[in-house]
């Protein structure tokens, strides 16, 4: 039997290392040339496969995972308010442009996910379950910079990309993203097939047309929670109101991205000092909505909260339903991103995502909880 040395054994793990990286940037290129050649509508806008394939980068993850608790403790009870624990994953990147993670998106099969980044990037990643289909880890992660209208990278005073939502009807099938300091939305074209979160790696954006209200905002508290609630309908979510305008309830707007109008709503938060971080659609149930404090004494807290679709309205003032609290000795971190998806029984399944600002006293956190209510609604309906 060969004995290898320490250096000659790091040596060979690094690049097989290296080679999985390779793999998977391959993989990622090759299933993006045949995305964008299928997307037909505005093809030849888009920059050339390797041209733009170039600034893509596999990252190496290692995921260990977490508990409900901190520290842990497994005779606890799961069940933390209408919500029950199902995993939690810390995930680390080896690459420094890995975290600052807000807004999550699943593909419709639940296979891949996609966020944006503090500092205008892309991640893209395939979410391993197990057979109860609980995630309990990434693989095929890559990242790549969000491109400007023009295909270059994005201008640093308007990278900080926020919130991700689907957008159907007339201007879809395409990928929103919401950007503070300069509040925008971009509009990216969406993939064919199995794999429509690819395409916006290499896409360009099409500006999203709203009023200027709606995009009038402190800096760094602007749009921060994006959802389609109906095809070309967005709610949109508001962390703050400007200087001159009194404190109290947050602003939210009912946007149709065919006409470019928006209607003014109201958002009364589950309690002082919370906001809005993110959003996703329960088809024929409710919104649920994600909310955000921090206090210097207490830490961070989180809020998931459900909005029945009935209740959204021009005019409304949306009081979301409490569904589940995080705070210590909870785990719980800076959470910006939440997807929802249905188990296999009709139950819903609640993914959050957190952003580690980039500092090592902070965490990437992936965390699944389900909500067993919607499976009762959903028999009923069946």
């Amino acid at each position: 039997m060969q004995r290898l040395s320490a250096s000659s054994a790091k040596g060979r793990a690094r690049k097989a290392g290296l080679s999985t990286l390779a793999i998977t940037l391959a993989f990622v290129v090759v299933t993006l040339a045949f995305v964008v050649v299928a997307v037909a509508p505005g093809a030849a806008q888009q920059p050339p496969v390797p041209e733009a394939a170039r600034e893509l980068f596999a990252v190496k993850t290692t995921v260990a995972p977490v508990d409900l608790y901190t520290p842990a403790d497994p005779t606890a009870p799961r069940r933390l308010g209408d919500l029950v624990f199902q995993s939690g994953l810390q995930i680390h990147g080896d690459d420094e442009r890995f975290g600052g993670w807000s807004g999550l998106l699943l593909d419709p099969s639940g296979r891949t996910m996609l966020a944006v980044s503090d500092n205008g990037f892309w991640l893209h990643a395939e979410l391993l379950r197990d057979a109860a289909g609980i995630p309990r880890g990434l693989t095929r992660v890559v990242m790549g910079p969000i491109r400007d209208i023009r295909g270059g990278r994005l201008d640093p005073f308007g990278e900080d990309a926020e919130a991700l939502a689907w957008l159907h009807g007339a201007r879809g099938p395409k990928v929103v993203v919401a950007f503070e300091h300069w509040h925008r939305l971009w509009a990216y074209p969406e993939g064919p097939g199995d794999r429509p979160l690819l395409s916006p790696l290499l896409a360009l954006p099409e500006p999203v047309k709203l009023p200027r209200r709606v995009l009038r905002h402190p800096a760094n508290a602007g749009l921060e929670a994006v959802v389609e609630i109906a095809p070309g309908r967005l709610l949109l979510f508001s962390e703050g109101v400007p200087a001159d305008e009194a404190p109290g309830a947050l602003r939210a707007w009912l946007a149709d991205t065919t006409s470019g109008d928006a209607a003014p709503l109201a958002l009364e938060p589950v309690e002082e000092g919370f906001a809005p971080t993110d959003a996703a659609l329960l088809t024929d149930c409710c919104v649920v909505l994600l909310e955000r404090r921090y206090r210097l004494l207490e830490g961070p807290a989180a809020a998931v909260l459900a909005i029945p679709l009935a209740d959204i309205r021009p005019g409304a003032v949306l009081r979301g339903r409490l569904l589940a609290r995080l705070q210590p000795p909870v785990t719980v971190d800076n959470f910006e991103g939440l997807a929802v998806e249905r188990t296999r029984d009709g139950a819903a399944r609640i993914l959050l995502l957190s952003d580690d600002n980039y500092r090592r006293s902070q965490r990437t956190l992936l965390m699944a909880f389900l909500w067993e209510e919607p499976r009762t609604a959903h028999a009923a309906a069946r």
